[in-house]
């Protein structure tokens, strides 16, 4: 064999190389962008519920302390608008979207009730029944929507 078609031979085993390490790398760089993306689900899922957890542990307490006269009636309220709110995050599906908005709408029902009767009572303000019922259509909103998918 000539010293030519041995140099022409290396080189081509050599770009023969390189292109199977350059597929190679492509592959791995592309499986651990994957991985990555995989773990940072994984977290996020993790913090959601964590958040969930530490939210319901709020609600719990609101409403024991309401129970005892030491926080408003709205104060419970908000706590468990913010743990349905971080529940509705981690729900994959929209069958479970939807029942949580559902649960969602039948607290806020309840809540613009509380203030029409506080109002009726002279205890409340015709604000605060407007803005019952506008999270509660809000609510509806959503529910509808979900519900359309």
């Amino acid at each position: 064999m000539s010293f030519r078609a041995v140099r022409f031979a290396t080189f081509g085993l050599m770009m023969i190389a390189a292109f199977v390490l350059g597929v190679l790398t492509t592959r791995t760089e592309t499986s651990s962008h994957v991985t990555a993306a995989e773990v940072n689900d994984t977290r996020i899922k993790a913090l959601r519920k964590e958040r969930l957890a530490a939210l319901q542990n709020v609600v719990e307490i609101m409403v024991h302390f309401h129970q005892n006269g030491r926080v408003h009636f709205s104060e419970v309220v908000e706590a468990k608008r913010a743990a349905r709110k971080a529940e509705l995050e981690l729900c994959e599906t929209d069958v479970e979207r939807v029942a949580v908005l559902e649960k969602m709408l039948t607290e806020a029902d309840e809540f613009e009730k509380y203030n029409r009767a506080q109002k009726e009572a002279a205890k409340g303000t015709e604000v605060a029944v407007l803005k019952a019922k506008s999270e509660r259509l809000e609510i509806e909103i959503a529910l509808e929507r979900a519900k359309a998918r």
